[in-house]
């Protein structure tokens, strides 16, 4: 399985519903390793073809650009 890690609900939809539309399998659960949710976790199946893993690290990588502007404007608030 390979995972994908979110610390924020509407990139994590994003993501979602990108893999919807795809018609790809994911499995979904909220990360409690330190005793609170420290985020959310999107699995696949790792037998996703080249290309699919391709396209999704580049979706994940633009989401995660998202998510820096999202804590700088926070931050400057």
């Amino acid at each position: 399985m390979l995972d994908y890690i979110f610390f924020d609900t509407k990139l994590l939809n994003k993501f979602k519903n990108h893999l919807r539309k795809a018609g790809i399998e994911f499995e979904y659960k909220q990360d409690s390793m330190f005793g609170s949710v420290q985020g959310e976790i999107v699995s696949i199946d790792d037998t996703v073809s080249e290309t699919i893993l391709y396209e999704l690290q580049n979706l994940y990588d633009e989401l995660q650009i998202e998510l820096e502007k999202l804590l700088e404007e926070s931050n400057n608030e």
